[in-house]
């Protein structure tokens, strides 16, 4: 709620701290408040950086090692493509119109969205977003990645309100947080639409 009124103001971001001490809340947003407050777009970034793709980066370690790694890192930075899993989302153009995999492949290729695998690519682990964007029908302007952000909070069972953070953080403070879209100012209330 400190970032409602489109700036976070130092007591606000306080009295929110002092309000999750004493309740004992351990809330990882509470570390990127003061550099929202001091107005520090870029370690701001750093810090939501960290804390989403430390994530993603952190299961992929512990579920494939070095393996996970390059997946992570590979399509994204064009470092490579790995042939089985582009072959696999390459064949859900196959799927019959109208089903997850096809409108999915579809949704890909309308957007110029490369598939996992690809060079380019985001990262398998991360097509959650635009599985959730197509399951939802919320468009990927500005308005559309606001209440994405929102609902990929309500599904993701591991720390959802860093999606919503992100989202208000780029779309509603104005401040750029991921690589591909541009950030917006006072987007907040398109969330209840």
């Amino acid at each position: 709620m400190t970032t409602v009124d489109g700036r976070v103001l130092r007591d606000h971001a306080r009295a929110v701290t002092a309000l999750a001490r004493e309740l004992e809340v351990v809330e990882p947003a509470l570390r990127t408040l003061p550099k929202l407050v001091a107005r520090r777009p870029i370690l701001t970034r750093i810090d939501l950086s960290r804390r989403i793709i430390g994530r993603f980066v952190h299961e992929a370690w512990r579920d494939e090692r070095w393996s996970g790694i390059r997946k992570i890192f590979g399509g994204v930075l064009g470092l490579g493509r790995d042939s089985a899993t582009a072959q696999r989302y390459a064949r859900l153009a196959n799927f019959p119109r109208g089903s997850v995999g096809y409108e999915l492949h579809r949704y890909c290729e309308v957007n110029k969205f490369s598939l996992p695998g690809n060079q380019g690519a985001i990262p398998e682990r991360v097509l959650f977003h635009d599985v959730g964007r197509l399951l939802s029908g919320y468009g990927n302007e500005p308005s559309g990645e606001m209440k994405q952000a929102a609902f990929q909070a309500g599904f993701i069972r591991k720390d959802g309100f860093a999606f919503l953070f992100v989202g208000v953080i780029q779309f509603h403070l104005g401040i750029q947080c991921t690589p591909v879209a541009k950030p917006e100012v006072g987007l907040f209330d398109t969330i209840c639409d």
